[in-house]
């Protein structure tokens, strides 16, 4: 140990510490060798297989709770050697790096204790090691050191942490061997240890106590590597039988915080405010719960302020408030809270307690976007994408959503597949468009999974499988997706990757038909005209065109005017199809614009005008439609050389609505 005190105090050129030093940086930045240096080859070859195919992110996207503080949302590691490397980088925003050791595990996620060198600050921390890669993204309130990140902590448990640290630290670094040039100088904590400077406050010590109930193993019992070998005696993931039920573990964190919490401490009134908030321990009391929030919020507390200003946002345990609210998150958000940062951003996007403000909505994305957070990283590429509060730059919108995309945050993947797709920002590739959206798809965001669909349908940037685009298709229509519903419809209906089946495409394009969708309606429309799937039925047909057509589908409006047109599921009524045949043929439909070209020669439902009916035909004819090719042919004959003329003139200029 006495080398690794004084690792740096010798020559730098001698041949042997050039080579321990290369060793050291391995350990410290190779995540491959870090994953390679799990002890026992039965032990990292179960590691390899468990972590083989899991997507690698900086922050989990369905995470919740505060990053690395919560099991919900624990920190992503590359196995337990990454996870030393990890942990050992934090640092405060005040540059005071941490001690930690490691107290158990709740299931799979592994739970340290730390503490700042100056025993400032103290820190329950989460992690997940089951991962290629460890994460880019800090908690709040850390940073990455700049410091060689010599390993600061262990996976043995303290009983009298951190005074028996320099103690376990010498035991654990002896036991690793090959790990054990790795670990820091005593020195740098000698003598905090020795003049008794580390006391735990008594909200740390609530957190702590309730952690420790909660945990499913123990580090007194033995170490996160310990589930890969099966050689170290005494280790086991086996409940610890003092564990206490989620209920009584919940009822003593509300009496261990609100003791706290009555001295003042601002951590515990927070989390007593988490208690009510969400009826944890206690009867849920969201108006006890703004109480806490508030007291701590008062002292400065930014995670209380930000949920304060939540409270007010949503009306709950006061009154609705959107100026409360900007008020409370631009507290927390100026002492740098990414969350209430990305929520002011919200704000001023939306003109809610504030007047609108796209330029500041884009400042406060920024600022949370910068710190890492996924989701402000993706809104601020759909602002830079739309240029919204910012110039429009495709370059700078690929940037943030790639950035959020990394971290797996499904809605950027897709909007990043988008821009692969259309070539915007970035070299238009089929393949990484089909990439992104599957990575979106497989974590069930239903655009990307109706994207990839197509894009099988299609064979862009995959191999043309028809069956595998239905698979898509399914999963988003399953998720109550209009669109893939009616895609899955037309896939039945033409018996493209499954059976034909027009009872089932009925079924599919009832469900998008009810949620408004107009493609489905027109489609519904249709199979009830046709009776396919269903009985014919026209009134039926007329109603489901009818909505179709109202929401602006130009061959719906074509179809309820032949309906008209011919008393079909409704009274014959010449002006209403006219009427209808005129709506779509403005859009440019070649079909209604044939067919009202006939309403004009023949005088139905408007006066006879031999002249717009060759109008009609001429823009109709012009987009290939043989019928009124035909018809034009025959009614110029009937006008006069200037009236051909006139219409030839308005058909050229002619644009549709």
């Amino acid at each position: 140990m006495g080398f690794i005190s004084n690792l740096f105090g010798g020559n730098k050129q001698d041949k042997a510490l050039n080579e321990a030093l290369g060793h050291i940086q391995r350990i410290l930045e190779d995540e491959e060798f870090q994953l390679d240096m799990v002890p026992g080859m039965k032990e990292k070859i179960a590691l390899m297989e468990t972590i083989k195919g899991l997507p690698s992110y900086d922050r989990d996207p369905n995470g919740t709770g505060p990053f690395g503080f919560s099991e919900n949302n624990p920190i992503p590691v590359n196995g337990p050697i990454g996870q030393l490397a990890y942990l050992s980088r934090l640092e405060t925003e005040k540059g005071d790096r941490i001690l930690f050791h490691r107290i158990g595990a709740v299931n799979t996620i592994d739970v340290f204790e730390a503490v700042t060198f100056s025993g400032s600050d103290w820190f329950i921390l989460f992690t997940d090691h089951y991962h290629l890669r460890r994460s880019r993204a800090m908690p709040d309130g850390f940073r990455f050191t700049k410091e060689v990140p010599l390993f600061s902590g262990f996976h043995m448990y303290c009983p009298n942490f951190p005074y028996d640290f320099v103690e376990m630290m010498m035991r654990d670094a002896e036991r690793k061997g090959a790990l054990s040039f790795a670990y820091m100088a005593i020195s740098k904590v000698k003598q905090q240890i020795q003049n008794r400077a580390f006391t735990r406050p008594l909200a740390h010590k609530a957190k702590l106590d309730i952690v420790k109930s909660r945990l499913t193993s123990s580090s007194m019992q033995g170490s996160s590597i310990a589930r890969y070998s099966a050689d170290d005696k005494g280790l086991t993931n086996a409940p610890s039988d003092g564990r206490l039920t989620e209920q009584a573990d919940d009822q003593q964190a509300v009496a261990l915080y609100r003791k706290a919490a009555e001295q003042g401490d601002a951590s515990a009134q927070h989390n007593l405010g988490n208690m009510y908030a969400d009826g944890r321990g206690v009867t849920k009391d969201e108006q006890q719960a703004v109480v806490w929030y508030r007291k701590a919020a008062a002292q400065g507390l930014a995670d209380a302020q930000f949920y304060l200003g939540e409270m007010y946002a949503n009306g709950q345990g006061v009154p609705k408030d959107e100026q409360q609210a900007v008020v409370w998150y631009r507290k927390a958000a100026e002492q740098g809270y990414a969350p209430a940062q990305a929520n002011l951003g919200a704000m001023y996007a939306n003109g809610q307690g504030v007047p609108k403000d796209e330029q500041q909505a884009a400042v406060w994305y920024r600022k949370a976007a910068e710190q890492g957070l996924a989701t402000a990283q993706g809104i601020l590429g759909l602002m830079y994408r739309n240029g919204q509060g910012v110039p429009k730059d495709d370059q700078q919108a690929v940037v943030w959503f790639r950035k959020a995309a990394e971290q797996g945050h499904a809605t950027a993947q897709y909007a990043l597949g988008l821009m692969y797709g259309n070539g915007r920002g970035v070299p238009k590739d089929g393949q990484q468009a089909a990439a992104w959206f599957r990575k979106a798809a497989e974590q069930g965001n239903a655009d990307a999974q109706l994207n990839l669909g197509n894009m099988y349908a299609d064979g862009r940037g995959v191999p043309k499988d028809e069956q595998q685009a239905v698979v898509w298709f399914r999963r988003a229509a399953e998720q109550g997706y209009a669109g893939a519903q009616y895609t899955l419809g037309a896939m039945y209906e033409m018996g493209r990757g499954v059976p034909k089946d027009e009872q089932q495409a009925v079924a599919w394009f009832r469900r998008a038909a009810e949620q408004g969708y107009a493609g489905a309606q027109y489609n519904l429309g249709v199979m009830y005209a046709e009776g396919r799937g269903v009985p014919k039925d026209e009134q039926q047909a007329v109603a489901w065109f009818r909505k179709a057509a109202e929401q602006g589908d130009a061959g719906a409006q074509n179809n309820l005017g032949l309906m008209y047109h011919n008393g079909r599921g409704v009274p014959k009524d010449e002006q209403q199809a006219a009427a209808w045949f005129r709506k779509a043929a403005e859009q440019g439909n070649a079909d209604a614009q044939c067919n009202l070209g006939v309403m004009y020669v023949l005088g139905g439902g408007v006066p006879k005008d031999e002249e717009l009916a060759y109008f009609w035909w001429l823009l109709s004819s012009a987009q290939g439609y043989d019928s009124a090719v035909k018809k034009r042919d025959i009614v110029e004959k009937m006008l006069t050389p200037q009236q051909r003329a006139a219409a030839q003139a308005c058909a050229r200029v002619w644009k549709p609505k």
